[in-house]
């Protein structure tokens, strides 16, 4: 793989209350490295109101997906098979704290310059509401993204 990249990231809530698919996917460009067995991607992203820029890293193992988020409001969400753990948002209004459990990471090198994830989990808010989560990644060299996405 080139260190850069186009990454594509689609997150879901498989059903919400009216049993329809709830996607938001974005598309970035960043840089790749791959050390001791793991991969890593550094990019930048707006916001959630679209306010400020966040410099993003993600850490995948075969075991584990990290989105570490920092900027004015941090946030990290931490995905690890078979486990529970509980994440932090912060947020101009306040910290929002969520449960995940990781129920499948599937890590799928397709070539040398294709990778594909994809996470499955739930997700419960002050532990009462869960539904089931998806995102699907797909990471691949920058000369190589136009006909892959």
């Amino acid at each position: 793989m080139t260190k850069d990249v186009m990454i594509s990231i689609k997150g879901m809530h498989l059903y919400d209350e009216n049993g329809e698919d709830d996607p938001i996917e974005q598309i970035v460009a960043g840089k790749y490295y791959c050390k001791e067995g793991k991969h890593q991607l550094f990019y930048e992203e707006a916001s959630m109101n679209q306010e400020e820029i966040l410099n993003t890293r993600v850490t995948i193992t075969p075991q584990s997906v990290e989105f570490i988020r920092k900027g004015k409001y941090s946030s990290s969400i931490c995905f690890f098979l078979g486990e529970k753990h509980i994440n932090t948002y912060h947020t101009p209004m306040g910290n929002l704290s969520f449960g995940v459990e990781t129920e499948n990471i599937d890590i799928r090198e397709m070539s040398e310059d294709r990778i594909e994830i994809a996470i499955e989990y739930r997700l419960a808010f002050n532990r009462e509401y869960e539904t089931e989560c998806r995102v699907n990644m797909i990471i691949c060299s920058k000369e190589l993204s136009a006909p892959l996405f």
